[in-house]
């Protein structure tokens, strides 16, 4: 066969018959790699994450097909997998109470969704925790390679700072998504291991339409990614050190490009930070999804393209 396109007029069709044969080639199994394979059983074999009926009627507008594919065909992908990519990816997913308006802040949606979402690829293994992770979690060898933090953080203080330390020193990875930069009564504390944090009665922000710019667009997390248009909030004012930081985009806000996304370094431990993601749409954007799952691999020190097939599951994409 050689893929042409044939025209049949009804008219001259005689006979319709089901075929015995499957579509799929018969030898599949040694056309594609081990990576590929294991996508394709995944995919017949769970249920597709639904798109969110959001509350809001300024929701903004879905990704075109067209934006993602000149992206996604363009970025290297793997097609070898490596003894670390087979290695199980355990995932803490930290939550809180949900504490704004419609479709903003809303933690619960995000870890549950979330959740589901990770778990579709095989090797990641998720858990879900409730404003702050005991401090057994953080030890031992069944402790999550990876915590992403996205909520008010509640259970924030200076107190819980040396088992953070501890964690990072061991190799372990973080992920900061929105307020949970904030830092309630220790933000120096929390802005010293993560990079930068909010101390709210200083810290300044707007909702409304954000211009990304990357700074360091051949960044792994970033590369081949086209700099991103969002309708979100952004915070500058941020306690913190900016010579800590390798800041991955900026946002323009009172005449100066600050700080949005960015990631840390501690000895064998990895911090990945992005304000974005006050509303939830942003997590269903395809082009953010891409950024934030690569900035999850990167902190969990894998391949950085390894989640990304992930990002348009169940995603805002029209044609």
């Amino acid at each position: 066969m050689t893929g042409d396109k044939v025209t049949v007029l009804t008219s001259d069709i005689q006979e319709l018959k089901l075929s015995k044969l499957s579509a799929m080639p018969g030898d599949y199994a040694q056309r594609l790699t081990s990576i590929e394979l294991r996508d394709i059983v995944a995919f017949l074999i769970t249920k597709p994450l639904e798109e969110v009926s959001f509350v809001r009627t300024d929701v903004a507008a879905p990704r075109t097909k067209l934006e993602w594919e000149t992206f996604f065909n363009t970025t290297t992908k793997p097609t070898v997998e490596t003894p670390a990519d087979r290695k199980p990816l355990r995932v803490a997913l930290v939550s809180g109470p949900k504490d704004h308006g419609p479709d903003e802040h809303d933690y619960p949606l995000f870890q549950k969704r979330w959740s589901y979402l990770l778990s579709l690829d095989n090797r990641v293994e998720v858990s879900l925790v409730d404003k702050w992770p005991n401090e057994g979690v953080f030890k031992g060898s069944e402790r999550p390679d990876l915590m992403v933090f996205n909520s008010a953080n509640p259970g924030w203080d200076a107190s819980k700072s040396k088992v953070l330390d501890d964690y990072l020193a061991s190799g372990g990875g973080l992920v900061f998504i929105h307020f949970a930069l904030n830092g309630r009564n220790a933000p120096d504390a929390l802005a010293e291991r993560i990079g930068l944090a909010c101390d709210v009665p200083k810290v300044r922000y707007r909702h409304g339409p954000l211009t990304l710019k990357w700074t360091l667009p051949d960044h792994p997390i970033l590369k081949g990614l086209p700099e991103l248009n969002l309708e979100d909030e952004s915070y500058w004012n941020l306690t913190g050190d900016r010579a800590q930081l390798q800041v991955l985009a900026t946002q323009a806000e009172d005449g100066q490009a600050h700080p949005q996304i960015w990631t840390v370094e501690h000895g064998r431990g990895r911090v990945f930070s992005t304000i974005v993601g006050h509303y939830s749409w942003s997590f269903d954007d395809p082009l953010y999804r891409a950024l934030l799952l690569r900035g999850m691999s990167w902190a969990a020190q894998r391949e950085a393209d390894m989640l990304l097939p992930l990002a348009i599951v169940g995603a805002r994409l029209e044609e």
